[in-house]
């Protein structure tokens, strides 16, 4: 461990402080305070300040991931991205993985005030928390399983096609061709050769150069250019077209051009050497893995052989008395209702 960290002990140093710490220093103060600690390595390894080294601070995702830390991971965002005001505007609410009454306290009049403007809210825990108190519908599920009660929903949405096809095509990864012999991104690269094409929403720093000082830096994302490199660009099927189109991070949103792309099914694709490779879209991956989760499979997996509990709501929904507390009995999950 000490030739780990190069002898230097502020290495080993995490600070992260309560709810109440926090508060008091204004969050960033314990990062700060964490930076300073390189005051400590100058004076104990006798250093100047360019090898001076602070500690380190960790945030409630990775001191103790009281959050699912799997989704910054994957997404790069943080469970909540969204400001908690906006379910006003929502038809629906699913909380799933967060007890919001409990530990988002200041903003939990926004779901409650969304409920009573029409949202309709459901809650899916493994117990009978806080917020489910405040839900229309309330699904309690074995820990561990709500992964196979996404993929059910997901094989629901995908089969009776409760999917939103223009938003696929030109907001998410699901048209972008994934080789069937290495099961990577396709990279335009392979078909095309060259380096990869300039974008207009990110600024590259070259290797070398440092990056524009925060005041000069726009909406451009700033990214080093070796990490641009690893990015490479990705490729699409356009069946109109009945070829295979480059596509890069600049072609999303309004300026999406995968309006043609196919979705479902397995092109062979010429690469830049000869060879051909056989391709399927993300989405059609999606679509064979979710088909593992019928209804009744998923019943099975997040509910247990002994069955499960599906329950209402508090006593102020409508029609519903005291034993809307309780789960009703005989009333079946969510998707079983669908078979």
């Amino acid at each position: 461990m000490i030739e780990a960290t190069n002898g230097i002990g502020t290495k080993v140093m995490k600070f992260r402080g309560g709810m109440p710490l926090l508060g008091m220093t204004r969050v960033f103060g314990m990062y700060r305070f964490a930076n300073s600690m390189a005051l400590l390595d100058s004076k104990i390894r006798g250093v100047g300040p360019d090898q001076a080294v602070g500690g380190k601070g960790f945030d409630n995702y990775s001191w103790h991931t009281d959050l699912p830390p799997g989704h910054p991971m994957v997404s790069g965002q943080q469970t909540v991205e969204f400001d908690l005001s906006s379910v006003e505007h929502a038809k629906t609410v699913v909380v799933w993985g967060m007890n919001w009454i409990t530990t988002k306290m200041p903003d939990a009049h926004w779901l409650t005030e969304a409920w009573l403007k029409g949202t309709k809210i459901v809650v899916i825990a493994c117990e009978y928390s806080a917020t489910a108190t405040k839900a229309d519908d309330v699904i309690v599920v074995r820990p561990g399983t709500t992964p196979a009660l996404a993929l059910g929903l997901a094989n629901v949405i995908i089969k009776e096609k409760l999917y939103d096809d223009k938003y696929l095509r030109e907001w998410t990864d699901m048209p972008i061709l994934v080789r069937m012999d290495t099961l990577k991104y396709l990279k335009a690269s392979e078909i095309v050769g060259g380096t990869p094409a300039e974008l207009k929403q990110t600024f590259i720093v070259k290797t070398g150069e440092k990056e524009p000082p925060p005041i000069q830096q726009t909406t451009q994302n700033v990214v080093p250019e070796k990490l641009r490199a690893e990015w490479g660009d990705y490729v699409f099927f356009d069946t109109r077209r009945n070829e295979a189109i480059a596509l890069t991070r600049d072609d999303i949103g309004t300026f999406s051009k995968m309006a043609n792309a196919l979705l479902e099914g397995a092109v062979e694709v010429t690469l830049a050497d000869g060879s051909k490779v056989k391709c399927r879209p993300v989405f059609d991956l999606v679509k064979e893995y979710a088909d593992h989760f019928d209804p009744k499979t998923t019943e099975e997996t997040y509910l247990g052989s002994g069955g499960g509990r599906r329950g209402v709501g508090p006593p102020h929904c409508k029609g519903a008395g005291n034993d809307a507390l309780r789960p009703r009995d005989g009333a079946k999950p969510i998707l079983q209702q669908r078979q």
